[in-house]
């Protein structure tokens, strides 16, 4: 047994040794983070609150992909977007330059074939927005999911591009409860919840049950989903600054064991 600082509440609460970390996300998706924690001597299990499915109405991607070649960018705010997005891509728009929010959606879109790739700086969908390096009147296609928000492409418009923003993907919540991780969060053997966007948010709370949640700390992976978690009654311990693996690493820091956490 050791002590913890609960990082909402500010009281000390006992945890016992051999917690894990839950991170609300499939594990095919969370590979990175789960073995950059294993090397830390952090547990590390997944669970998928997501279903990903293609648009409602498809032939916005399908007109799109006749056209390619209009597009000066590219923009994928999620590796969502570049497994949606890459059945309707031909040769040629290969050679088109792509924007990625991170370096996981760099390294998928490279996967996908594309190899004229930016990022950020700061992995997150504003700072991509603000700082990518276009000219006025260049032409951007945005293939993204149903629930994303406007920020992005509200940013780009404001200086001076022109947006078209297609539906590629849909993501919903799973129905399906998880009693194993309810069991294992209401026994206080999770040491931090981490969740990456809006709906994980709520599909986690679907899964184990809002009381559940409320045994741990949440931490939120960028901006968005912190707002996410607060609006949802889950104010997050810690809100990572970016998406990317130092952002998830900086942002799980606290509620890591002391010799892991100086890891980072």
């Amino acid at each position: 047994m050791r002590l913890l600082r609960d990082q909402r509440g500010g009281n000390s609460v006992t945890r016992e040794s051999g917690q894990y970390i839950l991170i609300a996300r499939p594990r095919g998706r969370a590979r990175h983070l789960v073995d950059a924690l294993g090397d830390r001597g952090v547990e590390a299990r997944c669970l998928s609150v997501l279903d990903v499915s293609p648009p409602s109405d498809p032939s916005q991607l399908v007109d799109v992909a006749t056209r390619l070649a209009e597009f000066d960018w590219i923009v994928f705010t999620s590796v969502n977007a570049v497994a949606a997005f890459r059945p309707y891509a031909n040769g040629s728009s290969r050679e088109t330059r792509v924007a990625a929010v991170g370096p996981a959606t760099a390294r998928a879109a490279r996967r996908a074939g594309w190899t004229d790739i930016w990022t950020p700086r700061r992995a997150t969908g504003v700072s991509l927005a603000e700082t990518m390096p276009i000219d006025e009147r260049e032409s951007i296609l945005l293939p993204r999911g149903d629930r994303a928000d406007d920020q992005v492409p509200s940013i780009l418009v404001r200086r001076g591009a022109t947006v078209h923003a297609i539906e590629a993907y849909r993501t919903t919540v799973r129905a399906r409860k998880s009693p194993r991780f309810r069991r294992d969060l209401l026994a206080d053997r999770v040491r931090a919840i981490v969740v990456s966007s809006p709906s994980a948010v709520r599909g986690l709370i679907v899964a184990v049950g809002h009381d559940a949640c409320c045994r741990a700390p949440i931490v939120a992976i960028g901006p968005t989903t912190g707002a996410a978690a607060i609006e949802l009654g889950l104010p997050p311990a810690r809100v990572s600054r970016s998406v990317d693996l130092h952002g998830f690493l900086d942002a799980v820091a606290p509620f890591l064991p002391p010799s892991e956490a100086l890891a980072t």
